[in-house]
């Protein structure tokens, strides 16, 4: 049946030979037939500040030409599109805590990883990453596999480490995981994998227990030039566009077009920063908060909803609050899992090792943020006075998973 279909998709090919000849030294038409580009927007989403817009095509030999907003073609960079690293994934798949990643050619710098998400085992994934990466010739894709800790009671596991508190022990593990079908793929180009094996398997059972398996570098020979069927990329500033619904469309060389209509909005310099942004749909209990631009040197005055103001909760005065938490028994936090609070957006780190029983106290600023929450805990607001002696109490958990007790006073 194989070789059946081989000798019909042949036949086709020389058809269409026949009926479209192309002239002895003549320019390669684009295909009068095309797929439409794709663009990374959807009609309606708003844009403010600085947005980077992708056009990308769908159809070989039919690059991306033009990037127009409303009638006026604007100046984007070319680009060799996505390249896309596929497979299929076995065994109970991988996650996206123990920070499992590829690297291309030389691209090996931390900012240049492609990690891997949460993929059940018996699920296909891809990876993507830019076409650039690429190049003509002999390619090398690396597979990392990430460690993290898990509680563990083998004291003779390699790197076991008894906690200090009274928690037990842990050991660092590296995520097991095997891949199959291994792909690479790239618009334009013909990249050919059959150097490497049907399946990889990484891991090292648990902390060790298996022999090591940690990194495997991939070879793909890539046929052709990345970058021949290109794409378009723009970084729009969007404060050079008037406020209102603009239509951004992508061509490529056959004609074939892609737009969508967007809202741009952007506040006037030193306004306030809004969360959640513009044409967010939101349900239940959504807290609403305003924080002061970086560069302003004012707070937030006040918040309206659909133009009457908004009802805060009790809340701080502007100042400096002081927020207080106890470690509860069996557990701690340690410096280095970079634990951290969220004020109102704004990230406060915790820092230090903190033992079972022990007391905290960290200042943290409310002045450059004001909250409406519609139902919500009490949120710093310089919007509301309150009497100084105000306090509130909530329990919470921080990212390593310790529960705490807070109180925030003024």
């Amino acid at each position: 049946m194989k070789r059946t279909r081989a000798l019909w998709t042949l036949v086709a090919v020389a058809a269409a030979a026949v009926i479209a000849p192309t002239s002895a030294g003549a320019e390669e038409a684009p295909p009068v037939v095309a797929g439409a580009p794709t663009l990374n927007l959807r009609d309606g989403q708003a844009l403010d500040g600085t947005f980077t817009v992708k056009a990308e095509p769908t159809a070989e030999n039919d690059s991306v030409v033009d990037i127009a907003i409303g009638d006026h073609t604007v100046d984007g960079v070319r680009t060799a599109g996505t390249a896309h690293f596929a497979f299929d994934m076995g065994g109970n798949g991988t996650e996206a805590r123990y920070h499992n990643y590829i690297t291309v050619n030389d691209h090996t710098a931390e900012a240049d990883r492609v990690f891997f998400p949460d993929i059940p085992g018996g699920n296909a994934g891809v990876l993507d990453f830019p076409g650039e990466w690429l190049r003509s010739g002999v390619n090398t894709i690396t597979v990392h596999a990430g460690a993290n800790w898990v509680d563990s009671t083998n004291t003779a596991a390699i790197g076991y480490e008894q906690l200090p508190n009274g928690e037990g022990g842990r050991c660092p593990n590296f995520d097991d995981f095997p891949l199959s079908s291994i792909s690479l793929s790239l618009l334009g180009v013909v990249i050919d994998g059959e150097q490497n094996l049907f399946s990889y398997s990484f891991g090292d059972g648990t902390c060790g227990t298996s022999t090591p398996r940690l990194t495997q570098a991939l070879t793909f020979v890539l046929s052709g030039e990345p970058g021949s069927t290109s794409g378009l990329r723009l970084d729009l500033d969007t404060r050079s566009l008037p406020n209102g619904t603009h239509t951004i469309k992508a061509i490529t060389a056959s004609g074939a077009t892609t737009s969508v209509n967007v809202g741009v909005n952007n506040p006037p310099a030193g306004s306030a920063k809004v969360t959640p942004a513009e044409g967010a749909l939101v349900r239940g209990t959504q807290p609403v908060i305003a924080a002061a631009p970086r560069e302003g040197d004012t707070g937030v005055d006040a918040i309206a909803l659909d133009g009457a103001p908004a009802q805060n909760a009790e809340t701080l005065a502007p100042g400096t609050s002081t927020l207080t938490f106890t470690i509860a028994a069996g557990n701690s936090a340690e410096a280095r899992y970079h634990n951290y609070l969220m004020v109102n957006g704004n990230r406060l780190g915790l820092g230090g090792d903190y033992g079972a029983g022990e007391r905290r106290r960290s200042p943290s600023s409310c002045r450059t943020a004001s909250c409406a929450p519609v139902r919500t805990p009490s949120r710093c607001s310089p919007a509301t006075t309150t009497p100084a002696a105000a306090r509130a109490s909530a329990p919470t958990t921080t990212t390593s998973g310790s529960p705490v007790r807070r109180s925030v006073s003024r």
